[in-house]
């Protein structure tokens, strides 16, 4: 049975709400376009970025000037998130919680390209260390590109479909030179 992360918030205006973190991430900040938008001024517009990669939770600073923190250090760099850890932004806390319900996925194709398979286990979260509070390892995102200021939620999105579908294409167009030549 898949698991699915979700931020439960246990302080702040909107204690008691639960987001799920999808594939697509939740952008967190003050800004209304934010998934999980906070009435906070301590909270920037785009604040903070919570996400999937490598079957584990993400938690990523977006520059803010009062940081965020998890289970009471500042974010220094993109950091995991196990389940229990607590993310404060602002006066909002957080709890990283796994639900036992799968969410529904999406399925949105184009005919010109085809569907990306995952294989290997999807609710894999990475080991703890002797003390069971932090990852025993660590695994940082291999591409790190900063979105321009004030698009970083869409543009990066949208940055992120163009390069799979050039990947997919340039992917595609190999291999009808290898079978045809």
């Amino acid at each position: 049975m898949d698991r699915n992360p979700q931020l439960v918030v246990i302080e702040g205006a909107l204690a008691g709400q639960v987001f799920e973190v999808t594939a697509d991430g939740l952008d967190i900040g003050r800004d209304a376009t934010c998934e999980v938008a906070l009435p906070d001024p301590g909270v920037s517009r785009s604040h903070a970025r919570v996400f999937l990669h490598n079957s584990a939770v993400w938690v990523q600073d977006n520059g803010s000037r009062n940081g965020a923190f998890v289970n009471g250090k500042r974010l220094q760099r993109p950091k995991t998130l196990s389940p229990g850890a607590v993310l404060k932004v602002g006066d909002h806390r957080f709890e990283v919680r796994l639900n036992s319900e799968p969410a529904p996925s999406p399925v949105v194709r184009d005919s010109a390209v085809p569907p990306v398979v995952e294989e290997g286990p999807t609710d894999v979260m990475p080991a703890t260390s002797a003390g069971g509070s932090e990852p025993a390892f660590s695994i940082e995102p291999t591409v790190s590109m900063p979105a321009p200021a004030g698009s970083r939620g869409s543009m990066s999105r949208a940055r992120v479909a163009i390069g799979a579908v050039v990947l997919v294409l340039a992917v595609a167009g190999i291999a009808v030179a290898l079978l045809s030549g």
